[in-house]
């Protein structure tokens, strides 16, 4: 059919990405994946080889969790071969290429761990696992900017030697302060004495805060969970704006606009960092949210006066699928998506075989604030029908600049495509991977967006252990659209603005103009 294009099942080739196409190695047919490595600003690891080769296990780790982790680092090969300082040939199983970098899974490691032998051209990223291999890489910059051979992901001894820790990584790694205008070394001796020693969490969180970025941000290693909920602060209180149906709160009388009490908004707004446009919904989703698992009750004050509460557990099942699709009398498709985590894409492909019949497609990616950016990637490439430079990224080199801008290229994906017309729905919470999701796609004839801008977060943050149960993220790029307007701190701007309702009432109003 007219702009539907069907495809066997499978995930996306390494030759997408934020790369230019594969090329074949004259090295028993590894995969060359080039990238900025032209040693800007700080020298990468192994600045001025010609490649380096970037080995992922041969076993130990499940075949999907594998593929996934090469789909991702080709995706980000550009800040890849930056600490590195040459592009990446990346390259399953067992090699003695030099110099490489190999992942490795060790059950005996307690923490990731980062080594280099300088002199063999082996860069160890070790971990228990591959996910702790895979968060050692997070440690490049780290041996980067020191020069430090080993390094292990450990808790800071003390809060005094978490903050040094915070306040050089940071500097190391954020790369909007020219963007934002900060003096992070006049913020810093703002906030390092205002850092309680016995309970440093909070002090750390109103100091990162001011950076306005909801990817660098302090928070508590033990998982959050979050609930179904959309929320903001209105004149210093916390409205519900989405209750869904059959929901804990709709059971008990909770509407939009009724007020959740017991919250310090004030300090929960100051130890949120955030676009001032995502802010008021950022606090909001953070004041409903809670140690994962744990049944929580909320206190509520309705439109009436009347108090009300309700029990619910965050970071259980939502009261809404992940991925929905309608097909409407009218021909329009709906397709929501809610975040994007492992297994999306099938969902996605039997959404699309549903909706296949219609004439347009409204996807909703409103309140989605991210997830896998494997997952919102091979998405956007089902519009594409040729390979197609959607962007640009910049990363931090180390020393205060930034890297020159690489393309982003998108390429038609092997999953099931969609040609026709489409309009996407985004609000402020539409964030961090779902603006990769639609990042470049308005200038495509059949696609525009409507609704409000999104949230404004590059993201590609490190993640830094502080102390025991305190973790730092830092941002470690800038994004811009195929306009060369940054995304990070203004979002992507919409074509047709609306106010859209948080429910399906909002398809009436979006279903128009095409």
């Amino acid at each position: 059919m007219d702009g539907f294009d069907v495809h066997a099942k499978g995930r996306t080739t390494l030759s997408r990405g934020r790369s230019r196409p594969v090329q074949r190695s004259p090295h028993r047919g590894r995969r060359l994946v080039t990238g900025v490595g032209d040693g800007v600003g700080v020298q990468g690891i192994f600045a001025g080889a010609e490649a380096v080769y970037v080995v992922l296990p041969s076993e130990g780790a499940p075949e999907g969790a594998l593929a996934a982790t090469m789909e991702l680092l080709t995706r980000e090969a550009t800040e890849l071969a930056l600490e590195l300082g040459a592009p990446v040939c990346l390259e399953p199983g067992a090699s003695d290429a030099r110099p490489r970098l190999e992942l490795r899974g060790d059950p005996e490691l307690a923490v990731p761990t980062l080594t280099l032998d300088h002199e063999a051209g082996v860069l160890i990223a070790g971990g228990a696992d591959l996910d702790g291999a895979v968060e050692a890489l997070s440690l490049l910059r780290t041996q980067r900017c020191t020069g430090q051979l080993h390094h292990e992901a450990r808790p800071a001894v003390s809060v005094d030697a978490a903050i040094e820790r915070l306040e050089r990584e940071v500097a190391w790694t954020y790369p909007a302060f020219g963007l934002r205008g900060i003096d992070w070394s006049q913020l810093c001796a703002q906030f390092r004495g205002r850092v309680d020693r016995s309970d440093a969490l909070p002090g750390l969180q109103r100091w990162i805060a001011r950076l306005g970025d909801a990817h660098t941000r302090v928070r508590a290693t033990d998982p959050v969970g979050q609930l179904a909920y959309t929320a903001r602060v209105i004149d210093r209180t916390v409205r519900f704006m989405h209750v869904p149906a059959d929901s804990p709160a709709a059971q008990a009388g909770v509407r939009t606009g009724d007020a959740l009490l017991d919250i310090d908004v004030k300090d929960l707004w100051a130890r949120t960092g955030a676009p001032e446009h995502l802010r008021p919904w950022l606090v909001g989703r953070l004041a409903l949210a809670g140690p994962h698992g744990q049944p929580r009750t909320y206190r509520v004050q309705r439109a009436d006066g009347t108090a009300t509460s309700f029990t619910d557990t965050p970071g259980t099942a939502s009261h809404e699928p992940p991925v929905s699709a309608v097909a409407r009398d009218n021909g329009t498709g709906y397709l929501k998506i809610d975040n994007w985590q492992p297994g999306t894409a099938d969902q996605i492909d039997d959404a699309l075989h549903q909706l296949r019949a219609c004439d347009q497609l409204l996807v909703d990616l409103r309140g989605n604030v991210g997830g896998s950016l494997v997952e919102a990637a091979s998405f956007r490439d089902r519009f594409l029908d040729r390979p197609t430079t959607l962007g640009t990224i910049r990363f931090s080199t180390g020393d205060g600049q930034l890297s020159p801008p690489a393309p982003i290229l998108g390429h038609p994906s092997e999953r099931t495509r969609w040609h026709k017309r489409t309009r996407f729905l985004t609000d402020a919470l539409t964030y961090s991977a779902s603006e990769d999701a639609i990042l470049g796609l308005r200038q495509l004839d059949h696609i525009d967006t409507a609704g409000a801008r999104s949230g404004g977060g590059s993201g590609r943050a490190r993640t830094i252990r502080l102390l025991d149960s305190i973790d730092l993220h830092v941002s470690t790029a800038l994004t811009y659209d195929h306009d060369g307007q940054c995304i990070e701190g203004a979002g992507i701007h919409v074509d047709l603005p609306l106010d859209l309702p948080p429910d399906p009432a909002a398809w009436n109003l979006a279903d128009h103009h095409w």
